[in-house]
This record gives structure tokens, C-alpha cells and sequence, in this order.
């Protein structure tokens, strides 16, 4: 008898957009999933720019899950509201649909200027990993950080002042999850709330964790994710 086919999961990366830090969530992945994990050019580019990127990567003759972490969540979105064949569903962690932070609103002529490489490690640890840190995780996002320029951050950093994925989410035709940590420093609670008065058909699950969920939980958000999966894959 042959084994049953894996259902494809797509992931987009972070602001980092290396796709390293989906390292810690791989293996728990990978007995359920065939894992494809989209890597975004060290570039300035725009969102629209880095949703290309993904298209290029996504499958053409299977069904698929397609994850957007933080940054990538207005990329999964505007991918799905497309409704490209073979997407059964859109998993958002951490993730936003407008800019998430008001002063990065407020201040956006200035966000050309900045870059997250201007923040210390140990500020920028501490808001994204809190209490939840270990050596590991701060070694793994301080070396994925290490290779992306300023340029390109600053780029993605802007690209976020300025996105509105709001109407796209109101088409999206697919199951959504949204996964969210409890103690997340980073993205705001309004970030969610805005996702749920615009998601025809969202479900929301709150994790024990910091705004780098899928690093610090991952058997947990795998489980999630895994579930959430199969059933979009009944509704087919």
C-alpha cells in the first residue's frame, strides 16, 4: 500500500525574510507536511515585490496550507484572495493586516531612515522573545539577521508603515487561523481584532508565548497547524 500523500504547507518568513527561523518548527512539521519554505531575496522591495517572490514558490498541482509569520502575513493574504488553485487555507502568526504599530504610522515619512539593526540585541530579545529566551534563539536570530542588510530591513520596515490588506481579507475565500501569543510584546492585541472584523471564516487560538511563537512553541503550534490543516482538507 502506498503511504497517504502529504498535504504541502508553504511558509513565509519573517522580517528577516531568510525563512532560518522556522528551524525550531520543521521537524514537527515534517511527518504531516511536505514543507516549502519561500526565502525572500536580500533586496529592497516592496510588498507587492516579495508576494512574486512567493507565487514563484508555491505549488501548481496539489493542495496547500500557506503560513504568513509577522511580516509575511499581508503576502499570505493578498496571495489568498487571489484564489489561486489548490490553497485550502491561510495560517497567520503573529501578524498584521495595516501598519501594526501606530507610531510606526505617525512616523512613517521617517521610516525610510530607520532599520531594526539600529535596536540592541538585548532590546530586541527581550521584545521578541522575552522570558521565553534561551542561547539558542538569541544566536539563531541574531546570525538570521546578520544576513540581511540594513537597506533591506528598512525597505520591509516602510513596506509595513504603509500596508492595508483589509479589502483583500474580506475576499478571502479559505479557512484562516490565527495564531497569537499570549505574551507578545511586538504585535499589538488590535492586530488580531482588526483580522476578525474582516475574515469571513477566522479562528483564533491564543498561545503560552512571545511574538516569536513558532521558535519558542513549536510542537504546539505544529499540533495547531496540523489540525487546522485537515480541516480545510475535509471541506474539499
Amino acid at each position: 500500500m502506498n503511504p497517504p500523500v502529504k498535504l504541502t504547507l508553504v511558509l513565509l518568513p519573517g522580517m528577516d525574510g531568510t525563512g532560518e527561523m522556522f528551524a525550531p518548527l520543521l521537524p514537527w512539521l515534517e511527518s504531516d507536511f511536505e514543507c516549502i519554505v519561500v526565502r525572500y531575496p536580500d533586496r529592497s522591495a516592496t510588498y507587492t515585490q516579495h508576494e512574486e517572490v512567493a507565487r514563484r514558490e508555491m505549488p501548481k498541482d496539489r493542495p496547500f496550507v500557506l503560513l504568513g509569520e509577522s511580516f509575511s502575513g499581508p503576502v499570505a493574504v493578498s496571495i489568498g484572495a487571489s484564489a489561486p488553485p489548490g490553497l485550502l487555507g491561510i495560517v497567520l502568526c503573529a501578524s498584521f493586516v495595516t501598519c501594526p504599530h501606530r507610531l510606526l504610522s505617525f512616523f512613517r515619512p521617517l521610516a525610510a531612515l530607520a532599520t531594526p539593526k539600529l535596536v540592541p540585541n538585548f532590546l530586541a530579545h527581550h521584545a521578541l522573545l522575552g522570558r521565553f529566551a534561551t542561547p539558542e534563539l538569541r544566536a539563531a536570530h541574531s546570525r538570521a539577521l546578520s544576513h540581511v542588510s540594513s537597506l533591506t530591513l528598512t525597505a520591509r520596515l516602510r513596506a509595513m508603515a504603509y500596508i492595508d490588506v483589509r479589502e483583500q481579507l474580506n475576499r478571502l475565500a479559505v479557512p484562516l487561523l490565527y495564531l497569537r501569543g499570549s505574551a507578545d510584546r511586538v504585535m499589538p492585541v488590535r492586530a488580531g481584532d482588526e483580522v476578525a472584523a474582516c475574515a469571513r471564516d477566522a479562528r483564533f487560538i491564543d498561545v503560552n508565548g512571545p511574538h516569536l511563537l513558532l521558535q519558542t512553541q513549536p510542537q504546539e503550534c505544529a499540533r495547531h497547524i496540523e489540525k487546522f490543516a485537515a480541516d480545510c482538507a475535509q471541506r474539499v
